[in-house]
């Protein structure tokens, strides 16, 4: 029992799976599961959010090496906030890098705008979240 849960290491492989688990964000800045799993699987589909910068680049390439190889199909998330005038090209690049690399692809523009006295940045990550956890829950 690791502290994310139950990790099953598959011989043949090597790949480690960990059991599922669906939580929420607390205000300790922690993480409350509200669901686990009974036991690790293997997917068949992994989502990586991807917002085009290096470090989510460089996790969605890391995860497309990981698991091509075992017929895992891979999908990137996109999330346009609608704040930057370049948003649109840069939502337009990405759709293309994914579809070169062999992962699916999907996206969210955001509606809407902070409302008075909100931080742009915590109205941003708010909707982020939810744009995000919808699309996966679309793509199942």
């Amino acid at each position: 029992e690791a502290p994310q849960g139950e990790v099953r290491i598959d011989r043949d492989n090597r790949h480690a799976y960990l059991t599922p688990r669906i939580g929420v964000s607390n205000d300790r800045f922690g993480f409350d599961v509200i669901y686990e799993a009974p036991a690790p699987v293997k997917p068949d589909r992994i989502a990586v959010a991807w917002s085009g910068g290096r470090d989510s680049t460089a996790l969605l390439h890391a995860t497309l090496r990981a698991a091509q190889p075992s017929g895992i199909e891979v999908l990137a998330l996109h999330v346009h906030h609608g704040l930057h005038a370049d948003a649109d090209a840069w939502q337009a690049h990405v759709h293309a890098q994914a579809r070169r690399w062999g992962a699916g692809f999907d996206t969210r523009r955001l509606a809407g705008q902070p409302g008075p006295g909100d931080s742009v940045e915590a109205w941003a990550r708010r909707e982020r979240y939810a744009a995000l956890a919808a699309m996966a829950r679309a793509a199942g």
